[in-house]
């Protein structure tokens, strides 16, 4: 048997070539390769970032990824509009359904007004916290 060592600095490539790797036995499994990013950015009126989605659809689900808002922002529905606009994307594609993971110093009660429901929970993660695995459908 040859030797084999677990190394700990893995590059940017590596990292896509793993992913790459997984997405092939994945569709060896499933048939379906329809894995694609969904990602919007919110911009002001200079066109600086100040919010934005990262996401992607597949096998007929959107997963979010991460939503965020610049903090002097929140509050003012502008989350809320780029997620109904990924929402939107993401039916256009065809999912029917959408998942998503917050921590309770998060997002919960943001999630849970525009239609998500927890269906899962990780508790003390981290201590004394809790993270909600919830969805919803589109």
């Amino acid at each position: 048997m040859k030797n084999y060592k677990i190394d700990k600095n893995v590059t940017k490539e590596e990292v896509g070539l793993i992913d790459q790797k997984i997405e092939e036995f994945n569709f060896s499994k499933t048939g379906i390769d329809d894995s694609k990013p969904l990602n919007l950015a919110l911009r002001d009126e200079n066109g600086n970032l100040v919010g934005g989605l990262v996401g992607m659809t597949c096998y007929g689900w959107f997963y979010i990824s991460f939503l965020w808002v610049e903090e002097k922002l929140r509050g003012g529905k502008l989350g809320q509009k780029v997620l109904l606009e990924a929402e939107k994307e993401a039916k256009e594609r065809g999912c029917k359904n959408s998942c998503l993971t917050t921590f309770t110093f998060q997002a919960q009660a943001f999630y849970e007004k525009n239609g998500y429901k927890i269906f899962g929970e990780l508790e003390d993660y981290p201590e004394n916290e809790s993270l909600f695995f919830m969805r919803k459908k589109l």
